[in-house]
């Protein structure tokens, strides 16, 4: 494998309290990861497009590297992660888009 490209892995911490009470919302915590890029194929739009979701781009990484992140940058585009496949010690990343509507 050779890993030979990057993948910004994006999530948030959760909503806290600050001292006088008001909530203040999470901190986003970007994470740089090695990845292999996939070609996206026809059975990519199956489930995900049920949700409204439009695949565009797949990615490979090593599961340790994975946190469950919900979202992740890709060429500068942010996607959310639309399906998780795991395999031993690779994990793929489908990533996506909401369709907009109109």
């Amino acid at each position: 494998m050779r890993f030979n490209d990057t993948v910004t892995l994006v999530s948030e911490l959760p909503a806290c309290q600050d001292a006088s009470g008001a909530w203040q919302p999470g901190e986003r915590v970007e994470e740089q990861r090695f990845c292999n890029a996939y070609t996206v194929g026809a059975s990519a739009w199956e489930s995900p497009l049920d949700a409204g979701m439009r695949v565009e781009a797949e990615v490979q990484l090593r599961t340790l590297d994975y946190g469950g992140q919900p979202r992740a940058v890709y060429h500068g585009t942010e996607y959310d992660v639309a399906r998780v496949t795991t395999s031993g010690d690779l994990t793929r990343l489908q990533l996506g888009r909401h369709i907009g509507n109109g």
